[in-house]
């Protein structure tokens, strides 16, 4: 059973050390919410710009962080157990639900829920999680030892075979100097995003537009090995044309 809280006073959870704590999420059991609001002030309390939620993941697994209910702009920010490494960050425009969907690790982690500006709403905070899913690799190597420094593959994306879904095709490359990288996901017929990560998982760029529309991110980057992440939105399945291209 989903978990719901009462609204807290003003600035109650406003440290990682006075965070709410949801508690342990299993995986595949429903998802835990917590209700509150942000960016109101009462009285000589001052202004409650930041609050602050504790959770455990229990098992490795694909965790799905969810603000809802909103009637101004808020934000939200993952950090891992140190309250300090940012992970992820959602920050959609005006009354947009914000979500954050991260592969995680087994672990403590703090979920800042914030305003934007002067921003002032209630909100909605659920978290759930499923066991990793089926993972699709693929080993490009690096950039410039490639023919016009550019790698192209067409796949396909969640879709489901003997029963299993594969939801994340990801391409780990490299680039061995310093360079503007493009990448672009074309030829989708429903829904799917793109990220591009550190080799150590920390998201870096992501591209998630509507639809049909083509995914695209272009940055410079230092020289390194990354990884980029396919991902179908929701229940989507679709074909795709990606090309990522180092440019001298």
């Amino acid at each position: 059973m989903g978990i719901t809280a009462a609204t807290a006073y003003i600035g109650e959870y406003d440290t990682p050390e006075d965070a709410f704590n949801l508690g342990t999420i299993f995986p595949e059991e429903e998802a835990k919410t917590f209700n509150d609001r942000v960016g109101f002030t009462e009285g000589r309390s001052g202004r409650d710009q930041r609050d602050w939620v504790r959770f455990q993941l229990a098992e490795d697994g694909l965790v799905d962080i969810n603000l809802t209910n909103l009637s101004q702009d808020i934000n939200m920010r993952l950090y891992d157990g140190d309250a300090k490494s940012l992970l992820e960050t959602a920050n959609e425009k005006d009354r947009a639900n914000e979500n954050i969907s991260a592969d995680l690790k087994a672990g403590v982690y703090y979920v800042e829920v914030f305003p934007n500006g002067t921003a002032r709403s209630p909100y909605r905070l659920s978290i759930n999680s499923d066991i990793n899913p089926p993972l699709q690799e693929f080993s490009v190597g690096d950039l410039f030892s490639l023919r016009d420094n550019m790698y192209t593959n067409s796949d396909r994306i969640g879709f489901t075979s003997s029963g299993i879904r594969n939801t994340t095709d990801r391409y780990e490359f490299t680039i061995s100097r310093d360079s503007e990288v493009d990448i672009n996901l074309t030829g989708l017929r429903e829904n799917a995003n793109i990220e591009l990560r550190e080799a150590n998982g920390s998201l870096l760029f992501a591209s998630r537009n509507f639809g049909q529309q083509s995914e695209q991110i272009s940055q410079f980057l230092p020289r390194g090995a990354y990884s980029l992440n396919v991902i179908p939105v929701g229940t989507a399945k679709t074909i795709y044309d990606l090309d990522i291209m180092a440019i001298n």
